[in-house]
């Protein structure tokens, strides 16, 4: 749900009339967040730069790490890769040395779509395997299903057809524990697409086949035409 503008400006004017540094530093940064929400970098990063100057002047590198998180993505969206990868990885820097697993994850999430944005792939990859990890010695599934699919476009542009297919099985499952239909047959499609970049034509059938049946346990008819349209694609290329 999104912050409401109003109410944060609003609340940061009454922060400035308390004339309290600390929770005018609070105030302007719910209002950047708000407007990073909309897509409004520029004016999210004028309320961070005061944000981070009262950081700095109250010694609180807590804040100023949530803060620098924040102006990386705003710097994102503006295309300025460079300074949005230096603040991210300051802010991870910050995580990293307190334990602090969420905005870790948060961290090495941005840092992978700035890896990417710069084409530095397999940067863009290893930095949601870390993040994976750290997901998994959580034990937290729906955070591994979503780096899960995060990663596997990034194995499939780099050529990793063999890291693509063992992430298709890991979604499969993850999606199996959580009851999850609907991914266990796209994680079955892409495992069987995997298959077939791998050569292995019959187990790509199996799977497509599999993808198949799931999409009519739920009653999705056109996808599971689309799968059986795949399998005979598949199988005029290779006659």
């Amino acid at each position: 749900m999104k912050i409401d503008l109003e109410d944060a400006l609003a609340r940061l004017e009454d922060a400035r009339f308390e004339d309290l540094d600390e929770a005018v530093a609070n105030a302007l940064f719910r209002v950047a967040v708000a407007y990073l929400e909309r897509g409004r970098h520029q004016e999210a990063l004028e309320h961070l730069d005061e944000a981070e100057y009262l950081c700095r002047k109250l010694e609180n590198p807590d804040g100023l790490a949530q803060v620098e998180l924040r102006m990386a993505q705003a710097l994102l969206g503006q295309g300025e890769l460079a300074k949005s990868e230096e603040r991210t990885r300051r802010a991870l820097a910050h995580f990293q040395a307190k334990g602090e697993v969420a905005n870790q994850v948060t961290a090495l999430e941005l840092l992978a779509q700035v890896l990417e944005r710069q084409q530095r792939t397999q940067e863009a990859a290893e930095a949601l395997e870390q993040a994976l990890e750290i997901m998994e010695a959580g034990q937290d599934q729906v955070g591994q299903v979503l780096l899960v699919q995060q990663l596997v476009p990034l194995y499939r542009a780099l050529g990793w057809w063999d890291k693509a297919r063992a992430a298709y099985v890991r979604l499969g499952r993850l999606a199996d524990a959580m009851g999850d239909s609907e991914r266990v047959a796209l994680a079955l499609v892409g495992l069987g697409s995997c298959l077939a970049e791998l050569g292995e034509l019959p187990r790509s059938l199996e799977a497509l086949d599999q993808a198949r049946e799931v999409y009519l346990e739920l009653g999705q008819k056109k996808r599971a035409a689309m799968v059986v349209a795949e399998m005979a694609r598949l199988r005029a290329d290779q006659a």
